[in-house]
């Protein structure tokens, strides 16, 4: 280790740095060492002998003969750049100081108040005091952050951010590690983010393409405005806009909102979907939770019970799924063409030409047409009841029958019910369906 005369810097070199003496030695003219003497005089036979210019970068020497690295020094001596060999160079004094790695295979560390710029390569930035600015020009970069303003301008960087920071990806190809409290930005594209499960309160803003965010927790606020991002692991406490497409989220809960098309949402316990084409599904572990989808050709499906699910569908030609789930749940399709399966749930169906596949429901048809309802979904065994409100003939709704369940069957164990108000049909299984408003059935309800 050697103390840089005139500066609060300290250098150290070998393998690992400060196993080796340095030889620090001045110049000004790139020749001559302060007494005049040529700089090839002062190198140290076995040391590690750094060549320091004294003056502006722009002015800086070629390394002289026998030097094993160089180092441009500010006169202010708050100011210094790396310009060559493999050593480390860190602030040993109060801050305020600038440190540029312009080499390859160096380490610089600052401390609360520095400027760390990395332009090189197989560089190592340690940045954990706080306080402080570091940009990345290079690739193939490491560094440690903490409490400190960070900019990515190149590819194939790995930093670590034990939290409090703000960062900006703004290449690509990066990976960071990131911890609680922080402020990131994304605006290149294939960078890999992953939270450790840090918690705290983060801001993350997505708008580059091919970005992947995992291992998120705490109270979160995540913006994704590009495309084909995957962020999964986010907390129940979150909130998130997605309004890129090809984009998949995954979450224990939160609230999203997600306005593009062609993404695919996992969990959260509010969901709202404007875009087309999304596909949404409940969370299994969660309840309480409510989804709206207002794009057309959506897939939102609810399965493994969980209960107090809200699902309702604005759009058209949805596919809507609630299988083995609870009573305590409802859909509600708006919606024209839209395929529902429902095992249970109360199902609302106000549009017209969808297909509505039951087991054990209440439907409710009103004010739509040319509906149809299927039973090839079991309409469930002996014991197993669905109503039917709203269903209307003249308007074009039907009832559709599958092996075991026969017309025939169907038409011969027909009984009015509720005072002659309601048509109660038995099946073939012995599941029952109870086409309320209805006086009496023939085959043209059938099809």
């Amino acid at each position: 280790m050697a103390t840089l005369f005139g500066s609060q810097f300290e250098a150290l070199a070998g393998n690992p740095f400060g196993s080796q003496t340095v030889n620090p030695v001045f110049t000004t003219d790139g020749s001559t060492d302060p007494s005049g003497n040529p700089l090839s005089g002062d190198t140290v036979s076995g040391d590690f002998n750094l060549e320091i210019f004294v003056g502006s970068w722009s002015n800086t020497p070629a390394i002289a003969g026998g030097y094993d690295g160089l180092a441009v020094l500010s006169p202010s001596g708050i100011t210094i750049d790396l310009i060559s060999g493999s050593y480390l160079v860190r602030d040993n004094g109060s801050g305020g100081s600038t440190i540029s790695a312009d080499g390859d295979n160096e380490e610089i560390i600052g401390v609360s108040g520095d400027t760390l710029n990395v332009n090189g390569s197989f560089d190592t930035v340690s940045a954990v005091g706080g306080g402080q600015t570091v940009t990345i020009n290079g690739a193939l970069n490491t560094g440690s952050v903490l409490g400190d303003t960070v900019t990515i301008n190149s590819a194939f960087n790995a930093i670590t951010d034990f939290g409090g920071s703000a960062i900006t990806i703004v290449a690509d190809s990066n990976q960071l590690l990131f911890g609680a409290n922080d402020t990131i930005g994304v605006v290149g594209s294939f960078n890999d983010l992953d939270g450790q499960g840090a918690g705290g309160t983060n801001s993350i803003n997505i708008d580059g393409d091919y970005n992947a965010v995992t291992n998120v927790s705490g109270v979160n606020s995540i913006t994704v405005t590009g495309s084909h991002d995957t962020l999964s692991g986010s907390s129940a406490s979150d909130t998130g806009t997605v309004t890129g497409d090809y984009d998949s989220v995954s979450t224990t809960g939160g609230s999203l909102t997600v306005d593009g098309d062609f993404d695919t949402v996992v969990g959260g316990n509010t969901v709202v979907a404007g875009g087309a084409h999304d596909v949404i599904t409940a969370n299994t572990s969660i309840n309480n939770v409510t989804i709206t989808a207002n794009g057309d050709f959506d897939t939102v499906t609810v399965t493994n019970n969980p209960e107090n699910v809200a699902v309702t569908a604005n759009g058209s030609h949805d596919l809507i799924t609630a299988g083995a789930v609870q009573a305590t749940n409802s859909l509600t399709a708006s919606g024209d063409f839209d395929t529902i399966t429902g095992f249970t749930t109360p199902i609302t169906a106000s549009g017209s030409n969808n297909s509505i596949h039951l087991f054990h429901n209440d439907l409710d048809i009103t004010g739509g047409s040319n509906d149809t309802i299927y039973s090839d979904e079991g309409f469930g065994g002996s014991g197993f009841a669905t109503t039917v409100s709203g269903f209307a003939q003249p308007a074009g709704d039907r009832i559709h029958l599958t092996a075991p369940d026969s017309v025939a069957f169907a038409l011969a164990h027909t009984a009015q019910t509720n005072g002659g108000a309601d048509t109660l049909i038995t099946l073939n299984s012995g599941a029952t369906i109870l086409l309320k408003g209805v006086t009496h059935i023939d085959s043209s309800f059938f099809v």
